[in-house]
């Protein structure tokens, strides 16, 4: 077994969580979790608004960047494969990107 996961985080002071969320297609349903067990979660970490999807996701967060102000970080972890991706933006531009995969 592997992960098969996405994770997209936005540092922003005015993308305030349910605006990250709507860039998503996503919202807050107001349940809370210890760990990421459930197919969606969100969480604060400092300054870092987190969305986790326990899927392999990577269209879901594809346009997210240009829709959001600020840092963006985007990684795909699909480990079936041997693939893995993380990307970083600044106010919808390209900063940076890594890619491994195996095929």
């Amino acid at each position: 077994m592997g992960f098969s996961i996405s994770w997209l985080a936005v540092r922003n002071h005015d993308n305030n969580d349910t605006a990250v969320l709507a860039s998503l297609g996503l919202e807050k349903t107001g349940e809370t979790v210890e760990s990421p067990g459930k197919h969606w979660c969100s969480t604060r970490v400092g300054e870092w608004t987190v969305v986790w999807s326990n899927s392999y996701e990577p269209a879901r967060f594809r346009g997210a960047p240009s829709k959001l102000r600020g840092e963006v970080l985007v990684c795909d972890v699909e480990e079936h494969v041997m693939y893995a991706s993380t990307s970083a933006f600044n106010d919808g531009i390209l900063s940076w990107r890594i890619v491994h995969d195996a095929q």
